[in-house]
């Protein structure tokens, strides 16, 4: 289970830079493109490799700038802008992690013929400035890697895609002799829907075909296919037959199609299909954010679901420990309390220190003062004594209730009673008083002895009884009393107790806390991606 859980939780550490993508690329698609020359309408030329869009973008330039070759050729994007002012030569540059530097023609060639990506980072884009009327300075032309070839591991078909998803119009370039795969027809309609139908097709190497009616039939197939599709532009749809191999150049009327499309008269043309795009890239980029973000919400419940079960588990075991604590507590409690209430309210050793009170002639005067003084000193001994024996239960504090009692407790005030002498008294007092006389004065000293002790014998004795009656009072009124206000502290500690372990039960933490506050959290903010 541990292990099943931090492969999920190290799943969640790449959620945020997901959500944060989303919302850039939202921003992205939010944005108006304005066409201009930091950011100028793109015509794409892509298709199947080895299909001529490298010769045809040739023969519409009217030079042999782009390499061609009979193997793959095109291996990065190459842009085609028009230079400063007509009359310049043909310049090359190469462009690279933002900066640019100039090119020989023949090193610019050997680039795009030979680069090999390494799939890590993004490829450089080699820029041509050519001399050209027909060309606004606002557009730009692109030739792309041909999809579909196998070479460096199908990394050239990534660029081409990714280029296409930058453009305005694509011209999708097709071999009129082996055409319309169910490759090619996915392809066709994926960037059919990229780009909101602003796509124009030219049906290349017609020199292939082997006749008329082979011509005818391609055409025919052109017609259907293309014309299938939905477009919202004038010259968008359209498919153009032709050939565009050296010394064989046809292009049926699509050079001139493009020379009038990317001048200066389809300005407002131009500015129409960008929003078009732009609105079909937001709407396609919404519904892929959409798809992601709810296969990633998914994902997320999955997580949560297993997390939170960890997290349960966990509560329950901690939960369990806690309560199996707790209750041996309370039961430590409960039977420490029972032998504690004994001691607490015993009264050994108490009479002696009433005792030690009858000190000096007048220890009457205050004698109801110092008892109680020194009963309740005597029982919060006894309390003293409980905290030093059952330090885990019991604290000097709990035993405050001692001074209340005392408060409202009144002590009995000394007393003392006489008790009559009897006969045997007179003649124990009387037999020592003749043994006394005896020792001074025999015969006569025997008779007076015995007469005055006879007679001191027989008086009534006062007896002092203060310490028992206070003794009395403890054991009758006090006690009971005391054992009232123990048994409250105690039930006192146990319910404190009982909550304590409610408390520990209620705050214990699994540790997971705080992860599964950020899942609810994560799915919340997926949930604002995704439109049902």
């Amino acid at each position: 289970m541990c292990e099943i859980l931090n492969d999920q939780l190290t799943a969640l550490k790449g959620v945020d830079k997901i959500i944060c993508a989303f919302d850039e690329r939202l921003k992205l698609l939010s944005v108006r493109r304005v066409i201009d020359q930091s950011n100028p309408f793109v015509i794409t030329f892509a298709g199947r490799f080895k299909t001529g869009k490298s010769s045809l973008i040739n023969a519409l330039c009217g030079r042999d700038m782009l390499p061609t070759r009979a193997t793959t050729a095109t291996a990065v994007v190459t842009r085609i802008v028009a230079a400063e002012s007509f009359g310049k030569k043909l310049t090359a540059f190469l462009q690279h992690d933002g900066r640019e530097r100039p090119l020989t023609l023949e090193k610019a060639q050997d680039i795009i013929l030979n680069y090999k990506s390494d799939g890590k980072r993004k490829p450089p884009e080699v820029v041509f400035r050519l001399p050209c009327r027909w060309l606004d300075r606002d557009v730009e032309i692109r030739d792309l890697p041909g999809m579909g070839d196998s070479a460096q591991d199908g990394r050239l078909e990534e660029v081409a895609l990714n280029a296409i998803k930058d453009s305005d119009v694509c011209v999708l370039v097709y071999d009129a002799g082996a055409m319309l795969s169910e490759a090619e027809r996915a392809t066709t309609k994926r960037v059919h829907e990229l780009l909101g139908g602003n796509v124009v097709f030219a049906v290349n190497c017609t020199n292939r075909l082997n006749n008329r009616a082979h011509f005818k039939q391609i055409e025919e197939l052109s017609s259907t296919f293309f014309g299938s599709m939905e477009f919202h532009h004038s010259g968008m749809g359209k498919y153009y037959m032709m050939c565009s191999a050296p010394n064989m150049i046809e292009l049926g009327g699509f050079d001139v199609w493009l020379k009038k499309f990317a001048g200066l008269g389809c300005i407002q043309l131009r500015s129409a299909i960008r929003d078009t795009v732009d609105n079909s890239k937001r709407l396609l980029g919404q519904r892929e954010i959409n798809e992601a973000a709810s296969q990633l919400k998914e994902r997320l419940v999955s997580i949560e679901k297993d997390v939170r079960n960890f997290h349960e588990n966990r509560l329950s075991t901690l939960r369990q420990k806690i309560k199996v604590e707790n209750d041996e507590h309370l039961n430590a409690i409960k039977l420490n309390a029972l032998d504690a209430q004994q001691l607490f309210c015993s009264t050994a050793g108490l009479e002696e220190e009433l005792n030690k009170l009858k000190v000096g002639s007048d220890w009457r005067k205050d004698y109801r003062e110092k008892s109680a003084r020194a009963t309740a000193e005597y029982f919060k001994g006894n309390g003293a004594r409980l905290c030093r024996r059952w330090g885990d239960f019991y604290i000097e504090a709990d035993f405050d209730f001692i001074e209340s009692i005392f408060n409202r407790m009144n002590f009995p005030e000394p007393s003392w009673h006489k008790e009559k002498a009897t006969t045997g008294d007179a003649v124990g007092w009387g037999t020592a008083g003749a043994a006394i006389g005896t020792f001074f004065l025999p015969g006569l000293g025997t008779a007076i002895g015995g007469l005055l002790g006879a007679s001191f014998g027989a008086q009534d004795v006062i007896v002092d009884d203060s310490v028992s009656k206070t003794m009395n009072f403890v054991s009758t009124q006090l006690n009971p009393e005391l054992r009232i206000g123990f048994n409250e502290m105690s039930n006192r500690k146990l319910e404190e107790q009982r909550r304590l372990g409610e408390s520990k039960s209620t705050a214990c933490s699994s540790g997971l806390e705080e992860i599964l506050d950020k899942l609810v959290r994560l799915q919340v903010k997926l949930s604002s991606y995704i439109v049902e």
